[in-house]
């Protein structure tokens, strides 16, 4: 696994998130990349929102945080 913050980047432009169903994961890894002010200009999230799965509750507040 390759970790954002491990590439060193000065800028991200684009991050495309299509994750099956851990997106949460990922925003949840990338916060402190996030709070540090590294923000990527253009962030896409392919995210299902279907309320039988257990994890739509991540999501909802992955979406409040974004």
């Amino acid at each position: 696994m390759i970790t954002v913050d491990s590439l060193n980047l000065n800028h991200l432009d684009y991050m495309k998130i299509d994750v099956e169903g851990a997106e949460h994961m990922v925003i949840e890894g990338y916060k402190r990349v996030m709070e540090d002010g590294h923000l990527p200009d253009i962030i896409y999230i392919e995210i299902s929102m279907n309320k039988e799965d257990p994890m739509w509750k991540n999501r909802v507040e992955m979406m409040e945080y974004l």
